[in-house]
């Protein structure tokens, strides 16, 4: 599932929701992760990335999914609904399992459907990045210096 949101006829950010998995042990099953969330650097701070967020958490809860993931920012993410994945015992692949993760957060639509055992979230292969591919790909284009910025998920 993905939207744009419009602002005078220009599209100025983007929300996009993936199925990864959660492997528990025993068994895997599928799990909506949202992510990535873009909205344009000139449009930020004024409420089009909550407009995306709220208004596509609707649909996934109206299409029955009983959960939703994210990565992200706590202190962000935390003002629509949620909370650390910890909490259900569900941590993040590569992460310390005997830590909270804050960073790693699940919206809960339908508390009869979370799994109450430990589970490993893993996310889409699409997001698995090989640097050395990335760097072959990039040699495609002019030259741009790589800006590593506060808030980026490693810094």
């Amino acid at each position: 599932m993905d939207y744009v949101i419009e602002c005078d006829g220009r599209i100025i950010g983007h929300i996009n929701y993936s199925v990864g998995s959660i492997d528990y042990g025993d068994e895997k099953t599928d799990a909506v992760v949202l992510g990535p969330l873009a909205i344009h650097k000139n449009c930020q701070n004024q409420g089009f990335g909550s407009k995306l967020i709220e208004y596509t958490l609707n649909i996934a809860e109206k299409k029955g999914i009983p959960f939703v993931v994210v990565i992200g920012d706590e202190n962000y993410y935390h003002r629509f609904g949620f909370i650390s994945a910890s909490n259900y015992n569900l941590y993040l692949d590569g992460t310390d399992t005997s830590e909270e993760c804050p960073f790693f957060m699940m919206k809960i639509f339908d508390e009869s459907k979370v799994e109450n055992k430990r589970g490993i979230f893993f996310n889409p292969h699409v997001f698995d990045v090989d640097e050395n591919n990335v760097d072959e790909f990039d040699k495609k284009f002019e030259y741009r210096e790589k800006l590593v910025l506060e808030g980026q998920l490693g810094v």
